[in-house]
């Protein structure tokens, strides 16, 4: 399935993925592409050139992986909670809170996408869940969340 457009560097060979805007693997802002790409795109080491290729596997959007993983709880029978964000939310609460049976140890889990980290305030959040006993998960995908409730299940069943 061909991508929108696909370039590299010239001199670094970096892949890039135009869409509205692009940056260079080195942090190199390169600026707006105009005129659905016919004027040239920079990368602090060169020009940036068209090439043929196929496109690399999407990105999963967070709230994606959020259903797959609430569809795996729900298929486990963990009781779990999608809590919705606002502007008089607490900040930093996970995404997803749950109990944990037969004991009824509380889950916290913070989803982000592939290649994204909490912030400071999730990673307070996770730390102060783990440090009450309870599981605090941050799950790119929801073969984590299986992975950790798994040695979960084996070390305490």
């Amino acid at each position: 399935m061909p991508y929108k457009k696909s370039h590299q560097c010239e001199q670094c060979k970096y892949h890039v993925w135009l869409e509205k805007h692009i940056a260079c693997a080195f942090g190199g802002k390169i600026r707006k592409i105009q005129n659905k790409y016919k004027k040239p795109v920079w990368c602090p080491l060169g020009k940036v050139e068209p090439i043929d290729q196929e496109s690399p596997p999407p990105i999963p959007k967070e709230s994606d992986i959020t259903k797959q993983i609430r569809s795996y709880l729900n298929l486990m029978g963990i009781p779990h909670w999608k809590i919705w964000q606002g502007a008089m939310s607490f900040k930093g609460i996970s995404d997803i809170l749950g109990v944990l049976p037969p004991d009824g140890k509380f889950l916290a889990i913070e989803v982000k996408r592939p290649g994204r980290k909490p912030t400071e305030r999730q990673r307070q959040f996770l730390e102060q869940v783990a440090s009450a006993g309870g599981i605090a998960i941050v799950a790119y995908s929801v073969e984590d969340v299986a992975k950790k409730l798994k040695e979960y299940f084996n070390n305490h069943l």
